[in-house]
């Protein structure tokens, strides 16, 4: 069974999605149910994200836009406040901090990031390859076991040292394909 999506992450690809422009929940759903990259990540049911919806409604990062020309009692939309808007651009360019959330925040990020411009992608593609050379450095830094009873700590940095080592020719790779000129 796959691990519950960050709750973080999807709220700001809900507020990505606002950014171009007032939608209603359904419609929101729909996008999110087809935006390439990020429907390979997650699958949100639309209940949960009407809930979402509130809960950015009351964090300030949304409201309602009640003079759209489509809203009715039936049919409420949604929009972006400046404070969600603030909120979305720092949360596209800061690197992720934990090696485990490259796997669905990171990737978000990107694809978002992506959608803005391809400088963007890369600007933060090259924020976390920095990230993550700092993880790959101090784990490379730790001793090997000396004794037996070393060894298990040295399972879990050896898989940590691995992972990371991939991260790192991933985003190299990645980097030379999106820095390619279109």
């Amino acid at each position: 069974m796959p691990r519950p999506a960050s709750p973080i992450a999807t709220d700001h690809v809900i507020l990505a999605l606002l950014d171009e422009g007032p939608m209603h929940g359904y419609e929101i759903h729909q996008r999110i149910s087809t935006m390439p990259g990020i429907n390979k990540i997650w699958n949100i049911k639309q209940g949960l994200l009407y809930a979402k919806l509130e809960k950015l409604k009351e964090a300030g990062f949304l409201e309602d836009a009640p003079d759209h020309p489509e809203a009715n009692p039936t049919r409420r939309y949604y929009r972006l406040t400046a404070v969600g808007k603030q909120e979305l651009e720092l949360w596209v360019d800061t690197p992720v901090s934990r090696a485990r959330d490259i796997r669905q925040e990171f990737l978000a990020k990107l694809i978002v990031a992506r959608g803005s411009s391809p400088e963007r992608a890369l600007n933060l593609l090259r924020a976390q390859r920095a990230v993550c050379q700092r993880w790959y450095e101090s784990l490379a830094a730790q001793q090997k076991p000396q004794k037996e009873s070393e060894l298990d700590d040295w399972i879990v940095l050896s898989y940590r040292l691995f992972r990371d080592e991939a991260s790192l020719r991933w985003l190299d790779d990645l980097e030379s394909w999106l820095d390619q000129p279109s």
